[in-house]
């Protein structure tokens, strides 16, 4: 017997159910995570920079003087406080943007359903309106996409008191397929902020005389994007050991990447720079680890969830188009 949209709809609206109360626990979960990581990442990245100076680079940091000394570790420790603050914004800003993203969705397809209605009319009616009905739809996309930037602009949620967000996942997130997306942007967010972070790091060796000073932009890009699962640097997790051979000035001059010419050299040029890997850092601290265990925890009870609600959206698309064909039959 075929099954009624209704109680697919029934079936959907308690797995939603289930989404919102799993959305809050892994919110949570996710902030007691980034609580701990704030401070690890605080904590392992001066210990990457005490072993860059001394280990590293040991008669270039010699060679500052005191003053010197202490402005770099005073720049290193404005970095790491950077960081904490950035990742503590990071967690509801991430609702929020997907927030902007459900509601630009949900325009986008209520302007193809007003597209599809003018569509219907009469040819002589078409002709006339066609053009104010695309002018309106530049102006609210202009609309839609000033407002969302203004919005993410102006917030600074990490300042606000929790109990202010504490329930915004389930109101943002109300079914496992949004859940599962939003994790997946929040876990990205989180490896850009680390990139940035060891990016900003070795700026600041570099602007203190502890790297070369001429160094090319584009090798500490290198150094911020390289993989997370490379071996770290001997015991010194959170650093990586960049060689890169560069061609003759001859050869340079032919290829279109050459970027800087004084640096041009046919000796490899062999760099020690920060990189901060999220698996080490969760490595060196329990708190962290204890917390990521959780949110695998969660999202595998999430993949269930979401397999189930796919299931169901597919059984209602079969369910409507069932009760579609039996609306339109018309026996001969």
């Amino acid at each position: 017997m075929a099954r009624s949209v209704e109680q697919v709809e029934k079936e959907l609206a308690a797995l939603e159910k289930k989404s919102k109360t799993l959305a809050d626990e892994l919110y949570q979960v996710f902030l007691s995570y980034i609580k701990s990581l704030g401070k690890a990442v605080q904590n392992q990245l001066i210990l990457a920079s005490y072993q860059l100076c001394t280990q590293g680079y040991p008669e270039k940091f010699l060679a500052l003087s005191l003053k010197e000394k202490q402005v770099l570790q005073s720049a290193i420790r404005q970095v790491a406080n950077m960081a904490v603050q950035e990742l503590l914004i990071w967690l509801p800003l991430s609702l929020k943007v997907e927030q902007s993203s459900q509601n630009k969705s949900a325009k986008t397809s209520d302007m193809s359903a007003s597209r599809a209605r003018n569509n219907q009319t009469d040819d002589s009616d078409e002709s006339d309106d066609s053009d104010e009905s695309d002018e309106s739809d530049e102006e609210n996309d202009e609309n839609d996409e000033n407002d969302e930037n203004d919005e993410i602009n102006t917030i600074n949620l990490g300042m606000e008191p929790e109990e202010t967000i504490a329930h915004l996942a389930s109101r943002v997130l109300t079914n496992p397929i949004q859940i599962y997306r939003w994790s997946q942007k929040l876990e990205q967010g989180i490896l850009d902020i680390l990139q940035t972070v060891s990016r900003t790091t070795n700026s600041q060796m570099q602007k203190h005389k502890i790297l070369p000073k001429k160094l090319p932009d584009i090798l500490l890009d290198v150094a911020g994007k390289s993989s997370r699962y490379m071996e770290p640097v001997g015991n010194a997790p959170n650093l990586l050991n960049l060689t890169i051979e560069v061609g003759s000035e001859s050869e340079s001059q032919k290829s279109s990447n050459s970027e800087v010419p004084e640096m041009i050299s046919k000796e490899p040029i062999n760099l020690l720079t920060v990189h901060l890997r999220l698996s080490d850092i969760e490595f060196a601290d329990p708190a962290v680890m204890s917390r990521r265990n959780q949110i695998r925890q969660i999202l595998h009870r999430l993949s269930g969830l979401k397999q189930e609600y796919q299931k169901k959206q597919q059984e209602r698309t079969i369910a409507s188009a069932e009760a579609a064909w039996r609306s339109s039959w018309i026996e001969d």
